[in-house]
């Protein structure tokens, strides 16, 4: 869950009972065609209520029979996974070998466009997503990862698996370039490149809005694949949808949330996917 919980619990609060508020739900659902993601909007704004009003979530509140079956489906995947594989992951999380940070729900010729692409990963944490990027078969794996504990173990995991594609980058993505931040933008580390990019995906706990402004030349030019994280605060959760249509009006969108049972946090892994 997203640190500061009270804050976060306030920000949503007055989001939702602005006066605004259904001009705001109105962008949200705007051009989205899925009818799966207008009724994973629905029920995670009614979580959202039930949470606001109280300390935790009833069970009641937060799933009924088809999550729990989802639940149990990605449980399945996680086990066969441990069986068959010696990965070096202590714990496997469903968001990321289950629903591979969204790539799960994306027609199959979509997915057959992202072989030979450069992938770019931000928040590559220990490296559990760069592992499962790279079945797809790309040309490479730009991970980036600023914290400097989980980037010395995503080194480990790259040189365990043999992951050669994978190319470990200790830099915070953001809209700005700080040598003192660590920081730079997708736009400027691409600068001169002349391969496709064929997708970005971002877990940044929160720093998601303005690395999307940071990416604006890549995305207008190449159109990848975006895996977005939407969770992390109000911000990002009603208004990077509308910022990437700013940049491009071409994308189709999907809302899911990769995790059914969320007791703690009602929008846990909430992912904005637009192809």
């Amino acid at each position: 869950m997203p640190s500061s919980s009270l804050k976060l619990k306030e920000d949503f609060e007055r989001r939702i009972y602005s006066e605004n508020f259904p001009k705001q739900l109105e962008t949200l659902m705007a051009n989205i065609k899925d009818q799966e993601s207008i009724e994973t909007l629905n029920k995670l704004l009614q979580r959202l209520k039930c949470w606001i009003h109280s300390n935790f979530l009833e069970r009641n509140e937060v799933c009924n029979s088809s999550d729990f079956a989802e639940y149990i489906k990605i449980k399945k995947t996680l086990r066969k996974i441990k069986n068959e594989k010696k990965v070096p992951f202590k714990e496997l999380l469903g968001e990321v070998f289950h629903y591979h940070n969204g790539l799960y729900f994306l027609p199959e010729k979509i997915k057959k466009r992202l072989s030979n692409s450069i992938f770019i990963d931000c928040g590559a944490s220990r490296g559990d997503s760069a592992y499962v990027f790279c079945q797809y078969a790309p040309k490479s794996v730009l991970c980036f990862e600023a914290d400097t504990n989980l980037y010395n173990e995503l080194i480990a995991v790259i040189k365990h698996c043999q992951l050669k594609v994978a190319i470990p980058i200790n830099l915070f993505v953001s809209n700005v370039i700080s040598d003192v931040l660590r920081s730079t933008t997708i736009d400027n580390y691409l600068e001169g490149n002349a391969d496709v990019i064929g997708l970005i995906k971002m877990d940044i706990e929160g720093g998601e809005h303005d690395a999307i402004q940071g990416a604006k030349l890549t995305i207008l030019k190449e159109k990848p694949i975006l895996l977005i994280s939407i969770y992390h605060n109000a911000r990002d959760f009603f208004e990077i949808k509308s910022e990437i249509e700013k940049i491009r009006s071409d994308y189709c969108f999907l809302i899911r949330q990769l995790a059914p049972l969320p007791f703690n946090y009602p929008l846990s892994e909430t992912y904005l996917i637009a192809y």
